[in-house]
């Protein structure tokens, strides 16, 4: 009886076998990439084999900058750019490439929306335009698509952030949380629009590339802020410039290092003219040592590293549109005289035009020849004038002290950097032997040890530890721990406003920097030039966050102690309206 069942069942199991194999044939199916009927192609004449959308053949004749970013084998590649220079297309198509070499590859904007707009725009057009490309692309399966019962999410048809070209995955996504870098394992990552990326985000692309022996990295952007994003990652490479050379004195220089000094006119005699003396003369381009008409698209030139020590590590290239097919001297000379009449156009003209950073304007405000210096060194400058001190709290210790100097200004007396085992004491030892009034102290991240400091401190050192709120929030003033009969005074304080308003007194000269020469104040100058304005998907606008800005951010903190002068105010006495007291307050002594 039992032998009958075990039959039966059998049986059963056999037939149902049978249909198995059909079911897992069409959900498994895989493509199998034709072998390329040509030998192996450099990239530059693979990118240019691949037609324009509407069959236009592609090339660089017009774009020759540009040939030996694409001819570029190297690891890592920073391309720092002005607008309008065709670095996407080619960066499109050198994707292409490297899925053609069996590499997979990730191209990453800021958000999912741009990057639809990109692949719907730039490179599904190009797929359709060339034979090669849709033959490459892994085909759907028939019975697959005849097949209902199987979800749609789960077929193999191409969509808009996947492709599946020569066999090879080509992923198209918005960086926008940790989770679109952790996704999958990479050969390559083209990183476009770099300024707009968030930094830790930028930062983790290159995890995914740890598998791989190809490892390459595109990063692509027209730069700002000096110091940030591209420019940032372009000051770590070679920095290669385009260096041209005069025909008439043999003068070699670069054009965007001598704008504008290579930019003036020519009368109807073609006798130059400075820039700005052109009444209905047309512009042209000068050579900057004989002053001679000059032609770029003419001349000769060569892509010249200034670091080249490190051209084994990474290689830089800037581009210009003072090098262009398209943009004449006349243009050029209508932005820039445009540029003059207001800062903001200023920083436009050198981001879209020259390709290069700008300092002092809406995106980054701080400039180091906008701001004052005091000429004591650091040290209590008057030992009877009020010091109130801040610190940014982190693995570092960052601390800036400042003072009562003359004209109610307030001068920076002190900055420090803190690490070690040892740095909460020899803070606490500093602040002491400075004989602060008061210190704010950035609560996070490690709070506990800042209240510790502030208990240890009082009552001979007032102070408060110090919340950064959102934008939205409005100040406020509280206790920490009241319920335990230890209270710490608290202040919460807008983000964006606190650094608005230390940048506002840098800017007018109610705070002065020690002696520029300084290898303090050097610091200090570079951290407040990381204070980089950007705009959320709303247009809010807000400082960057994820920069080395520390110092300035303890200068926030003493600043804002200062104004509510914590020691003096009852905790349960502050208001909103004490925040708001002139910077320039007179400070009570005991």
């Amino acid at each position: 009886m039992i032998d009958r069942l075990l039959e039966t069942l059998q049986t059963k199991l056999n037939s149902r076998r049978v249909a198995d194999p059909d079911t897992l044939r069409r959900l498994t199916k895989r493509y199998t990439p034709k072998p390329a009927s040509t030998p192996q192609q450099s990239p530059l004449d693979y990118i240019q084999r691949i037609a324009l959308p509407g069959g236009k053949p592609y090339n660089l004749a017009q774009h020759n900058d540009l040939t030996a970013i694409a001819e570029d084998d190297a690891r890592i590649v920073i391309v720092r750019k002005a607008a309008q220079k065709g670095v996407t297309e080619m960066m499109i198509r050198l994707q292409f490439y490297l899925a053609r070499r069996g590499y997979s590859a990730a191209y990453f904007l800021r958000s999912r929306a741009y990057m639809r707009l990109l692949v719907q725009s730039r490179v599904e057009p190009v797929i359709a335009a060339n034979k090669e490309l849709l033959d490459a692309l892994m085909p759907a399966d028939d019975e697959e698509e005849s097949d209902r019962k199987v979800p749609r999410k789960y077929r193999l048809a191409d969509n808009v952030t996947l492709k599946r070209l020569y066999g090879a995955t080509l992923l198209y996504m918005g960086l926008q949380s940790e989770a679109d870098v952790r996704s999958f394992p990479l050969d390559a990552v083209f990183a476009d629009e770099v300024e707009t990326l968030k930094p830790e985000l930028a930062d983790a692309l290159q995890e995914r590339l740890y598998h791989s022996a190809l490892k390459w990295e595109r990063w692509f952007s027209q730069p700002t802020a000096v110091g940030y994003g591209i420019d940032e990652r372009f000051q770590l490479t070679d920095q290669r410039h385009q260096l041209f050379t005069c025909d008439s004195c043999r003068a070699e220089f670069m054009l965007e290092e001598s704008f504008p000094h290579c930019l003036g006119y020519l009368k109807d005699d073609d006798s130059p003219l400075p820039l700005g003396e052109g009444s209905g003369a047309r512009a042209t381009y000068l050579c900057p040592r004989c002053h001679k008409p000059f032609n770029p698209l003419a001349a000769r030139w060569r892509w010249v590293a200034k670091y080249p020590s490190r051209s084994s590590d990474a290689h830089g290239y800037h581009l210009t549109q003072l090098y262009s097919h398209t943009m004449t001297p006349d243009e050029v000379a209508r932005l820039y005289r445009l540029s003059l009449t207001s800062p903001n156009r200023m920083e436009r003209f050198y981001n879209s035009v020259l390709g290069l950073p700008y300092a002092g304007g809406d995106t980054q405000p701080i400039h180091p020849d906008k701001l004052a210096y005091h000429n004591y060194p650091l040290a209590p400058i008057n030992p009877d004038a009020p010091r109130y001190a801040g610190v940014d709290v982190g693995d570092t210790l960052s601390l800036v002290v400042i003072e009562m100097g003359d004209g109610n200004a307030w001068y920076v007396a002190a900055i420090e950097e803190l690490q070690g085992p040892n740095k909460w004491d020899d803070l606490r030892q500093i602040l002491q032997n400075l004989r602060v009034q008061s210190v704010g102290v950035n609560a996070m991240p490690y709070k506990d040890s800042a209240k510790k400091l502030l208990r240890d401190l009082a009552p001979r050192i007032g102070g408060a530890i110090i919340y950064d709120a959102s934008d939205d929030a409005k100040p406020s003033a509280g206790q920490e721990d009241a319920e335990f009969g230890d209270p710490v005074p608290r202040l919460v304080y807008p983000r964006t406003e606190l650094m608005d308003a230390t940048v506002s007194a840098l800017l007018s000269h109610a705070v002065h920097l020690p002696p520029r020469h300084m290898r303090e104040t050097e610091r200090l100058l570079k951290h407040l030039q990381n204070y980089i304005v950007e705009r959320d998907a709303q247009g809010n606008r807000r400082y960057a966050r994820g920069r080395e800005d520390h110092l300035g951010r303890a200068l926030d903190y003493a600043l804002l102690i200062a104004r509510s002068d914590a020691r003096y105010i009852p905790p349960t006495a502050l208001t909103p309206d004490n925040f708001y007291l002139p910077l320039r307050l007179e400070p009570r002594i005991l």
